[in-house]
């Protein structure tokens, strides 16, 4: 029994710090959603989904347990935390936000680029199945990973900007920076993964 429960806890603990992630970045989103103004208690959630997206990774390679399974809910954590958050923290915080024209540029351009993202089957269910079918473990592209990681950088300095608000104006420069790699993060991502299909159709295409 002791065998087979350490063997569970080696191809599952990956994936429990993934799902644990996803949790806390769903009751962030509940906070930001029903408690606008609690913002200690969504960083704290926030945090701890970010520390789960740094952990899990590292633990499924540690393990070999890397699954098609484990790297969609992965995805669907981050993309779940980071855009809505970033949406949410706009709509309720408008006032509190330095040059709010220009960051709703940014976020427009960000919702068209994950909309780009989506239709290109980099995140979603179609994402899952292809990994599935063809037995890949799916992983983002450095762009892609870069992305997220700055994706939750930016919403935890808003979230501490909006805590401690005497050292919010520090952090601005920081967010509007970040926000425009992740649009060109998301570009270059698009790019490869559309060159490497396309790669990929002309090399098992019949001759």
């Amino acid at each position: 029994m002791n065998t087979r429960l350490r063997e569970w806890a080696r191809k599952n603990a990956a994936n429990v710090v993934t799902v644990a992630g996803l949790i806390s970045a769903s009751i962030f989103l509940a906070l930001a959603l029903i408690q606008p103004n609690e913002h200690q208690k969504q960083l704290f959630w926030a945090t701890v989904a970010a520390v789960s997206d740094f952990c899990d990774g590292r633990i499924a390679r540690k393990f070999n347990a890397v699954s098609v399974f484990g790297s969609y809910m992965d995805r669907i954590k981050d993309h779940l935390l980071i855009f809505p958050g970033i949406v949410i923290l706009l709509f309720f915080h408008w006032d509190k936000v330095w040059v709010p024209e220009i960051l709703i540029g940014f976020v427009a351009t960000l919702i068209f680029f994950e909309i780009k993202i989506a239709r290109v089957g980099l995140i979603g269910y179609r994402w899952y199945i292809r990994g599935k079918k063809i037995g890949e473990k799916l992983q983002p592209d450095n762009a892609g990973k870069k992305k997220i990681f700055t994706g939750y950088m930016v919403v935890l300095l808003w979230l501490i900007s909006l805590s401690f608000p005497k050292i919010a104006p520090f952090f601005w420069a920081i967010i509007y920076f970040g926000l425009s790699l992740m649009a060109y993060w998301s570009h270059i991502s698009i790019s490869e993964y559309s060159e490497r299909e396309r790669n990929t159709r002309l090399n098992t295409a019949p001759h």
